[in-house]
């Protein structure tokens, strides 16, 4: 085995000199054009058989880059190929943090295959080296994104950690993915689809007073939010066109169709507007294909218009089932203050337009912030969220703060008397350290706070993603866009992650608030509280990937009676022939 590479640069390295000299001297006219084009030819078959000879000492990484590929966790023949949420984005993050890669914004993705795209230099040196390729640039290049499973039990009641379009109930619930990736030139697709199924265990639930499929709805508020506390009493099947995309990038600009999730927001965990809580949902997208110069800095811009639907177990009639959502993000960097994003997005929820016209619904995300956004007459039902955040990225560490507002403000002097009012925020710090051994350690810590604030006692609140007259709330197929520990409020997250060139590990401990009772002053022994701790370990195989992990969970109080305790297990896979990372602890 040893030998066949040097066997095959040497027949590759004949072959091209051979169709190098033979395609330069024939039919020629001259014995001083034929020697000309005899050297011309040599000097191009010698340069082939050096490439080809190259190639193929290199190895499979390098040539994969070029051609077929598989592409497995952690391991990657083009970083643009990164997914919201996966490994691979979530790493090159933190190298961005420890100052490996070039500075890339982090706060509007999915990013455009040209701003990861050599982010990362080929001669960086980091704990997955060996399993990063060389990005393909404008080449033709055709992959197959290398199949993976996910299994999860829940002993006790349904608990997710952002796993998708995937609802993790009680008992099992499995998971899997797999497609094909293609580029050309300024065109891309991805074509990713996710199937799961639920073993949907009987849990307790809390009675909300409706009867057949409605009485698995929402504990609190089921006329206000699409987010049922069980799926259900049997188990069931899901399938969807999951992390797909197609898009066309040229000119700077940006445009395509995608089923892909998105993640809105500087969040790690719990993001505020959209994330990974939820499955992605169908929509068209126009925007910005990489960071704008704009003399101060640059500007990155998205605008949207999706298609959301509810699940089976919303109170809303059929025929005000569809809904459609329109958004705009921008992020902007400033000349002169190196890692710092500043962005801001706003999103509006309204009934799907009978007749297809969805521009009317994309103007208003223009229009005035104040009374009812872009129908000031409120002729027509919607609901909007908006919210401002910023990054920084300096000394090997980052910190990030986001504010979020559930409605609109009457007018200007109301937004500046009681900014609060359906309000959230978030904030988070990470420290990133390099170690002597290769490896890269990070400690990180992030909270949320969206609880109904004292406000409640003059006017009205609700809780976050509640919302009227669009009474599915910010959800889609029964799951909550945002951040699922937002809704009920309060969160902090503890933890540890350490990458070598073997895989992760990770180490966390976090406070949830689930759910507390509607109304100021509901005592605190009351809160439907949820603590946890979780260790997972990521390890890098020869032919495939694995990740296992174990929670370990203590629910006071859980749905306002007693206290519950579990453990949520997790086993994930990845396959495909990865080369044998080096060896480190």
């Amino acid at each position: 085995r040893a030998a066949r590479p040097r066997h095959a640069a040497v027949h590759c390295a004949r072959r091209a000199t051979r169709r190098g000299g033979w395609a330069f001297t024939s039919e020629t006219r001259s014995t001083m054009t034929q020697r000309r084009r005899r050297a011309h030819g040599a000097r191009q078959g010698a340069t082939a058989a050096v490439v080809c000879a190259a190639a193929i000492a290199a190895g499979p990484r390098e040539a994969a880059a070029q051609g077929f590929t598989l592409l497995t966790a952690g391991r990657l023949a083009d970083w643009s190929d990164a997914a919201v949420g996966s490994e691979e984005e979530m790493y090159l993050r933190m190298l961005g943090v420890a100052g490996i890669t070039r500075p890339t914004p982090f706060t509007l993705r999915p990013a455009a295959p040209g701003v990861l795209r050599g982010a990362l230099s080929d001669t960086a040196a980091h704990p997955w080296r060996a399993r990063a390729g060389r990005a393909s640039g404008g080449r033709a290049r055709f992959a197959l994104l290398a199949p993976g499973a996910h299994l999860v039990y829940n002993s006790t009641a349904p608990f997710s950690l952002n796993d998708g379009f995937a609802w993790t109930g009680r008992g099992v619930t499995a998971a899997a993915r797999g497609g094909i990736a293609a580029r050309w030139r300024a065109f891309s697709v991805r074509l990713e689809p996710e199937v799961a199924w639920a073993m949907n265990q009987a849990t307790g639930i809390v009675p909300n007073g409706l009867a057949g499929p409605q009485r698995f709805a929402d504990a609190l508020e089921p006329s206000s939010i699409d987010a049922p506390q069980r799926f259900g009493s049997r188990p069931f099947a899901t399938a969807s066109l999951g992390q797909s995309t197609v898009r066309v990038d040229a000119l700077g600009l940006a445009a395509g169709v995608s089923t892909a999730n998105q993640w809105i927001g500087p969040a790690l965990a719990d993001p505020l507007i959209l994330g990974t809580n939820a499955g992605g949902f169908p929509r068209v997208f126009v925007g910005t294909g990489r960071p704008i110069p704009i003399g101060v800095g640059t500007v990155q811009v998205q605008v949207q218009a999706g298609r959301l639907a509810q699940s089976r177990y919303s109170t809303v009639p059929a025929d005000s089932a569809t809904r459609i959502l329109t958004a705009a993000a921008a992020v902007f960097t400033i000349r002169g203050v190196p890692g710092l994003e500043l962005g801001g997005a706003r999103l509006f929820h309204g009934h799907y337009p009978d007749n297809g016209n969805v521009g009317p619904r994309v103007r208003s995300l223009v229009q005035t912030f104040f009374g009812n956004g872009g129908d000031p007459a409120g002729t027509t039902p919607q609901n909007q969220l908006a919210s401002l955040w910023g990054r920084w990225v300096f000394a090997g560490a980052e910190v990030w703060g986001e504010f979020m507002r559930n409605d609109a403000s009457v007018d200007g002097r109301d937004f500046w008397q009681e900014p609060d009012h359906n309000s959230g925020w978030a904030a988070g710090a990470r420290r990133v350290f390099r170690r002597s051994d290769g490896s890269l350690t990070a400690l990180r810590f992030e909270t949320l706070n969206t609880r109904v604030t004292h406000l409640v006692r003059l006017r009205g609140q609700t809780r976050p993603y509640v919302h009227t007259p669009i009474r599915q709330g910010h959800t889609y197929l029964g799951q909550v866009l945002g951040s699922a520990a937002g809704q009920g409020g309060l969160a902090t997250t503890i933890g540890y992650d350490r990458y070598t060139a073997r895989g992760r590990w990770t180490a966390e401990v976090a406070r949830r608030v689930v759910q507390v009772p509607v109304g100021e002053g509901a005592p605190s022994d009351r809160w439907d509280v949820l603590n946890y701790a979780r260790l997972e370990r990521l390890r890098f195989g020869r032919r495939q990937d694995l990740v296992v992990g174990a929670t370990a969970l203590a629910q006071l109080n859980r749905n306002f009676r007693r206290d519950a305790y579990g453990v949520r297990l997790d086993a994930g896979w990845r396959f495909g022939p990865t080369p044998r990372a080096a060896a480190t602890p």
